[in-house]
């Protein structure tokens, strides 16, 4: 990793609407992220919490707006003193608190900027137009350093048609945006993750077969190493930022 890039601290935030799989993406965000090396925080500021309860995610004092915007304003204020490198942060769903905050302080990126701090927009879309509208809602506002637009087949409204033609409408949409693509995870896979503990990774559960049995252990494991692996490889990469 360059010296540029160490010096640079990440705040990951899933945007999307609900039940698209934003805490899913950042839980296995931060897995391989401190699989990898990184010194990495997770916040879970969804008001219904979900990755608080499967991993050692921070969560605000209660779920009112207020409670969880000062965990928000905490996790910036973290980043400035070096508490963390990488921050994964679940917003929950619909939630638009940096884009407020962007309103409120307009050159909020750039102040970000120069002190070294990037957060990261991970816009994850199932196949439905609402899906498509609200990430161009939200997507381009300057609220965020970097955009990441990723489709995710795992909630596709019939798992048996080709992904091409799921997400046909919402690429229309995308105006030209490249996005990453996620995989498919059979439901029993999913209900064990949900099921998980604090002490538990989703790679530990990739290796306890009598959980999910051989194929599902085989199903998150290519899971882990073709759709995530890929996700984090472009958050690290700094080359690839979207431009906005």
């Amino acid at each position: 990793m360059s010296e540029e890039a160490k010096k640079t601290i990440r705040i990951v935030i899933p945007e999307g609407r609900g039940r698209v799989g934003k805490t899913l993406m950042a839980q296995a965000i931060g897995e391989e992220l401190r699989r990898r090396g990184e010194r990495v925080e997770l916040f879970d500021l969804d008001r219904s919490p979900g990755l608080s309860r499967r991993t050692t995610a921070r969560e605000p004092n209660g779920i009112s707006s207020a409670a969880r915007r000062s965990l928000m304003e905490s996790v910036i204020h973290e980043a400035f003193t070096g508490k963390f490198d990488w921050a994964v942060v679940d917003v929950g769903a619909d939630d638009i608190i940096v884009n407020q905050l962007h309103y409120e302080l307009p050159n909020m990126t750039e102040q970000l900027a120069k002190a070294g701090i990037v957060i990261i927009a991970l816009h994850v879309l199932g196949p439905l137009e609402k899906d498509a509208a609200y990430f161009r809602k939200t997507y381009g506002k300057g609220a965020f350093g970097r955009e990441i637009v990723v489709l995710n087949h795992g909630i596709m409204t019939d798992p048996e048609l080709d992904p091409a033609d799921e997400f046909a409408s919402v690429r229309k949409l995308l105006n030209g945006v490249e996005p990453l693509e996620v995989g498919i995870l059979p439901p029993k896979v999913v209900k064990a993750i949900e099921a998980l503990s604090a002490d538990k990774t989703l790679h530990d559960l990739a290796r306890d077969i009598p959980t999910i049995e051989i194929l599902g252990t085989m199903y998150l494991q290519g899971w882990l190493e073709t759709s995530i692996a890929p996700i984090v490889d472009e958050i690290l990469a700094p080359s690839s930022v979207v431009a906005v």
